[in-house]
């Protein structure tokens, strides 16, 4: 697994074991398909080359691992009354007009959650 945070690979540990008892891995291949199954939380591998041409399948499940359909990228202003009551922009992608925008703050355990307001795909207030 690649972490993005810091660019480095990481080995995955699993649950499933091969039968020499230890885990398994699908065999490193080539020029394979890979696609995400959204409603499963999947990723799916279909064939590829390993000095022959492979029709297998993996599937791997993400849900543990996969956040929300959006991403917030910047908050506007990034400082503010430790009072609350500052307007904030967030920026960011995959924003939707739900009707009901609901934004939290957390601090450890203890939040606090506050009406927003849809401004487009990339801004929420």
């Amino acid at each position: 697994m690649l972490d993005i945070d810091t660019m480095s690979w990481m080995t995955i540990k699993t649950e499933d074991w091969d039968q020499d008892g230890g885990p398994f891995v699908p065999p490193e291949r080539e020029y394979a398909s890979m696609v995400y199954d959204q409603k499963n939380y999947r990723v799916v591998i279909f064939g590829g080359w390993a000095n022959e041409w492979l029709s297998d399948v993996y599937a791997l499940n993400v849900s543990s691992i996969v956040g929300p359909p959006y991403a917030i990228t910047d908050i506007l202003p990034s400082l503010g009354q430790l009072t609350g009551g500052t307007t904030i922009i967030l920026k960011g992608v995959g924003f939707k007009d739900t009707g009901d925008i609901k934004v939290r703050f957390s601090v450890g355990k203890q939040f606090a959650e506050v009406s927003g307001s849809y401004m487009s795909p990339n801004e929420l207030s």
